[in-house]
């Protein structure tokens, strides 16, 4: 079964790191390909003979319109600012629920209003769960 290695976002890693990927990748015992993904190609990379750089432009609505023709792919593209990724989590996940909003006590720690905000959300505090004094709680519940 062929195989490859991926790393995404190297221009984002460290000098020291993207080097020593340089003197791997130039190397004659690598055995498998190397995908690297970034943004802005780092320097160290350039110029680099083992080294083939491509270049990709994000996909137009109407590249994606075959792919998935039951859908508003223009209207997901606008919604999302063409970020492929966003629309494609959209169209497996759905919609996210918005969680409601409830005010907070200002009169407390950021430890006690980090507890009742868990409260909000659990019939339990899993803090409490844990050490086995949990109980309901009606804290913001409606």
């Amino acid at each position: 079964m062929p195989m490859c290695l991926i790393l995404d976002e190297v221009d984002g890693s460290d000098p020291h790191a993207q080097r020593k990927l340089v003197e791997w990748l130039t190397t004659t015992s690598r055995k498998i390909p190397v995908l690297l993904t970034c943004n802005e190609v780092p320097r160290v990379f350039k110029g680099k003979d083992a080294i083939d750089l491509l270049r990709c432009y994000p996909p137009k609505p109407t590249d994606l319109t075959a792919l998935f023709p039951n859908r508003d792919v223009a209207g997901l593209a606008k919604r999302f600012n063409h970020d492929v990724r966003r629309m494609l989590q959209s169209m497996q996940y759905g919609e996210s629920d918005v969680l409601p909003s409830c005010p907070h006590p200002v009169d407390c720690s950021p430890e006690v209003l980090h507890m009742l905000k868990y409260k909000m959300w659990f019939e339990t505090c899993p803090t409490e769960q844990a050490t086995g004094h949990g109980a309901p709680s009606a804290h913001c519940r409606d």
